[in-house]
């Protein structure tokens, strides 16, 4: 008897270690942030419930997540399936290394129209799609519904310009004679690249070949942001701040405007004594503002291609996408108006769309980390201390210099 429930034991033992076997493992390459983490485990456990077939292997690379990457597929490695990727697509697209999805997404009746089209374009080259986008996190300009009261104004118009933000930043600014605590800022932050976009420049032009931050618009842009900080005193210089950010001091009802992201938003809804809203950008030449994106792609020689492709529906997908709608903006456009959806959003969720719709990327090109780093330490030369009209055309025509050299380099 005990030799026959052995014999059983042994035989379930040995199928159930042959269905194992016969399942499909999709490897998935992610980043270390415990959001991408949760995320990416929120998603396996689900995609295996529906595809028992399937095991999503999640793989998460610590640290320097595209150069750890790039060394993995300069080795050689055959193993890899589903990549997450960002601000780096361009590189990976440039660099050959992923997998022209156009076609197997055809096969699986993929509606690219369902999709924001300025987003499609980030993950297409030449043409041809290399990846889907599942998540967006524009800049947001967020404003204290209190302060705005107390000062008798209801909201900022819909079509206001930058010139009108900074005049209105005027009227709510409050200065403490003593020190900064009873300070109220009129403004907290603006993003650099948001107001650039809106004077009517990019930092290179559309091929990617010249660096425009040396032209008239530029400057004034740069200008604009400097006067609010330095010359009209309505936005906090960094050491007024106590190694806070804007959104922090907005927390605490001392900044009436602020320019955040969507994970500043979701800080604020957890904060009881605040009243707050967003508002739409304010323009200059252009409505225009920054807007980073998050997306998965194929390696090139991946060898379960079809897998990985309809793994890659599932998360990009509407049912995914509804679950994390409160994190992040979704890319898929109906879903950013659905009114079921937004039914207990507290916000102005109306103006969400207007922040895609007018979202620019960064440089889409293999030196895009290069161009941002560059810009960034531009941006902190200009804005960490007092710069006269000479010395900010200097510094970008120095920079202007130094993006072209990057830009032309082999």
């Amino acid at each position: 008897m005990k030799l026959l429930l052995l014999f059983i034991g042994l035989f379930f033992l040995g199928c159930s270690s042959q269905k194992l076997r016969t399942k499909k493992t999709v490897k998935v390459y992610h980043g270390s942030g415990m959001t991408s983490i949760k995320k990416f485990q929120y998603y396996k456990r689900l995609y295996e419930k529906k595809n028992p077939d399937i095991n999503i292997e999640n793989i998460r690379v610590d640290g320097q997540y595209y150069d750890k990457l790039q060394t993995l597929v300069a080795s050689g490695a055959e193993d890899i399936d589903v990549l997450w990727l960002g601000l780096g697509f361009p590189i990976f697209a440039e660099k050959n290394i992923l997998c022209d999805l156009s076609d197997i997404l055809k096969k699986n009746n993929f509606n690219k129209e369902m999709y924001y089209k300025n987003i499609m374009e980030w993950y297409s080259y030449k043409d041809r799609i290399y990846g889907l986008p599942f998540a967006l996190t524009p800049a947001v300009f967020i404003y204290n519904k209190n302060i705005f009261e107390q000062n008798g104004m209801t909201h900022p118009q819909a079509d206001w310009t930058y010139s009108e933000m900074k005049n209105l930043a005027i009227k709510l600014t409050r200065k403490d004679t003593v020190g900064n605590i009873g300070t109220i800022w009129g403004v907290g932050a603006l993003d650099p690249f948001s107001c650039l976009l809106s004077f009517g420049k990019g930092i290179t032009d559309e091929n990617f070949k010249k660096c425009l931050l040396s032209d008239r618009e530029a400057y004034l842009a740069m200008q604009f942001m400097h006067d609010m900080i330095f010359r009209l005193k309505i936005q906090p210089k960094k050491g007024d701040m106590n190694d806070q950010k804007a959104h922090q001091i907005f927390a605490n009802n001392k900044i009436a405007m602020t320019v955040g992201h969507t994970w500043d938003m979701q800080q604020l809804l957890e904060i009881k004594n605040i009243t707050w809203d967003i508002a739409n950008h304010p323009k200059e030449k252009l409505s225009r503002n920054w807007i980073s994106t998050e997306g998965l792609s194929v390696y090139k020689n991946s060898r379960k291609k079809e897998d990985a492709v309809k793994y890659i529906l599932f998360v990009t997908g509407e049912e995914m996408q509804k679950k994390f709608i409160n994190e992040n903006c979704p890319s898929i456009i109906n879903l950013l108006s659905d009114n079921e959806l937004h039914k207990k959003t507290i916000y102005n969720w109306k103006i969400l769309p207007s922040y895609i719709e007018n979202g620019v990327t960064e440089p889409k090109t293999a030196k895009v980390f290069e161009i941002k780093s560059k810009f960034t330490m531009m941006i902190e030369e200009i804005m960490t201390k007092e710069n006269s009209p000479k010395q900010i055309q200097f510094i970008l025509e120095k920079y202007t210099k130094i993006i072209n050299e990057v830009l032309n380099s082999d």
